[in-house]
């Protein structure tokens, strides 16, 4: 195995965290599955690449070329990145999920103690903030990742170029902190319905959405 590549490897993706953190924070808090479907297409990658390795006897024939991932980074900073997770990882990211440990029913009759700055659950319902787009919020048997996120880079965004948050508009909440678009002019959201309305109808399907999987 050639280690040479390995280290300029690690050593491109961590300059890279550090230059676009901004950028991964924002993608970060309008998908909590995005920092988990960029390791695993760099743990992917990496996979690839020790298995041509331990399957090549020249040299000349290992797929090196799989570790180049600059058009995987530059989707990141275009907020055009999308990999599709397995389902076992993308079943933790939605809450209508059994295998969650978020979506555990909770204890009937339990209150919201606005008076009590130590309860978790107070503190994080104040984190939050929630939209009235009912009629756009996902149904229970609809994934947000599988049917919504992953046709991100579809997404419509405002006139001024703003990322419009999906998390917020089809989840139904998102975190005060969140910096992406949460206020839609009615022509905007005209788009983003329709958007959403491609989604659930499946025209995105079938190749018109390019994900980047090594």
């Amino acid at each position: 195995m050639d280690k040479s590549l390995l280290h300029p490897y690690a050593s491109n993706w961590i300059k890279h965290f550090k230059n676009n953190r901004i950028y991964y924070r924002s993608l970060q808090e309008a998908d909590h599955s995005f920092l988990t479907q960029v390791l695993f297409a760099i743990g992917r990658a990496l996979q690839i690449y020790w298995y041509s390795c331990s399957n090549s006897d020249d040299k000349r024939a290992v797929n090196s070329k799989i570790l180049q991932m600059s058009d995987l980074q530059n989707n990141i900073e275009r907020h055009n990145f999308s990999y599709i997770l397995p389902r076992v990882l993308a079943e933790w990211f939605t809450s209508d999920t059994p295998t969650n440990p978020k979506s555990s029913p909770k204890k009937p009759g339990k209150k919201l103690d606005p008076k009590d700055n130590d309860s978790k659950e107070f503190n994080k319902k104040k984190q939050c903030v929630e939209d009235s787009h009912k009629h756009w919020h996902n149904k229970s048997n609809e994934n947000f990742s599988e049917l919504f996120w992953k046709h991100s880079s579809k997404c419509p965004k405002t006139k001024n170029g703003a990322i419009i948050c999906m998390k917020f508009f089809i989840k139904g909440f998102c975190s005060k902190n969140c910096n992406i678009a949460h206020k839609l002019s009615p022509e905007e959201e005209s788009e983003f319905e329709s958007f959403i309305k491609k989604c659930q109808s499946l025209d995105f399907q079938q190749g018109a959405v390019e994900t980047q999987n090594p």
